[in-house]
């Protein structure tokens, strides 16, 4: 063989040889990736959803998340899974709302509690395992239609399709609110935190 036919002999043999062991590997994988999709779907289809506040104190910088989600364990690791709530640091409170991945980020959001007139957010990012994310000041207003309302309806757009509605219960966000943290983590002076 000449040296072409040689180097083109060995370049479709490495192209043989890699789509094989990607073959291999994707076969290997895609039973782990699909099991742990559907612990995790279990995970989160069969926690009860309520509403807690978790607040890092770091004096002066302390801040406070008071949100509705669900406390989820999965290959052992525990961690809050937020849908909407309220974010405080200082004197600055946002009202954040996530919606899944795929939304239609240039329609934005809309909101409301209970018959309210309806108001707008934008989308700030998208997280991966969160979704999207609406962010918009949390007014004086804001929060004391919550703490009296019954639930914050959510309007979103997936893809092109219509608008979707989903509803947020409010029962509890008072409590959450006003109570003490259900956690509290302290900052190390090394940057790491720990819970309490």
């Amino acid at each position: 063989m000449n040296e072409k036919k040689w180097m083109k002999f060995l370049t479709s043999l490495g192209s043989v040889v890699v789509l094989a062991v990607f073959f291999v590997v994707g076969i290997c994988v895609q039973p782990s990736l699909a099991q742990d999709a559907e612990s995790l779907s279990s995970a989160i289809k069969s926690t009860p959803s309520t509403w807690r506040k978790r607040c890092v104190s770091n004096e002066p910088d302390a801040y406070c998340e008071i949100s509705f989600g669900k406390l989820l364990k999965f290959k052992g690791q525990t961690s809050w899974r937020s849908v909407a709530g309220i974010f405080e640091r200082g004197d600055k409170r946002d009202l954040f709302v996530f919606t899944p991945l795929g939304t239609a980020l240039r329609n934005g959001l809309r909101y409301r509690v209970d018959a309210h007139a309806p108001q707008a957010a934008e989308y700030s990012v998208c997280l991966q395992l969160q979704g999207c994310q609406a962010i918009v000041e949390a007014s004086d207003d804001l929060v004391s239609k919550m703490k009296k309302g019954n639930e914050l309806l959510v309007m979103f757009t997936l893809g092109s399709r219509p608008p979707i509605g989903s509803s947020v219960s409010l029962s509890g966000f008072t409590a959450a609110y006003d109570g003490t943290p259900s956690d509290i983590i302290q900052p190390s002076a090394a940057g790491n935190s720990s819970e309490k």
